[in-house]
């Protein structure tokens, strides 16, 4: 048995994908904005806060590189998507049309 290609399976697991990657984005706006809030809250004060309120300034980077993993994710989507094209390729039937090929030439020599 052969490899099949059906560009529209590969259409909805991209798009369900990219679904997954979308709330995934939302809850790292949410997540971010929380650490702006926390961090900028001046009624907090003290080593222990400034400490903390640092340190979760810091996972902001984190959030921007989960965020842009999933932009890149998103373009891998479109990008495989537009390879697949849009003709179900089944390696067994085109094997086999060449061979019928094959032998339909040594027929006409």
């Amino acid at each position: 048995m052969g490899y099949r290609l059906k560009p529209h399976e590969i259409q909805q697991f991209a798009n369900s994908t990219n679904a997954v990657l979308d709330e995934d984005m939302e809850v790292y706006l949410k997540i971010e904005d929380c650490i702006n809030e926390f961090g900028t809250n001046q009624e907090l004060e003290g080593n222990a806060w400034t400490a903390l309120k640092t340190q979760l300034m810091c996972h902001q980077a984190v959030l921007r590189g989960l965020s842009a993993i999933d932009k890149m994710m998103t373009y891998a989507n479109a990008e495989y998507v537009s390879a697949a094209g849009t003709e179900n390729l089944d390696q067994d039937e085109i094997e086999q049309s060449m061979e019928d090929l094959r032998t339909a030439i040594q027929g006409l020599q």
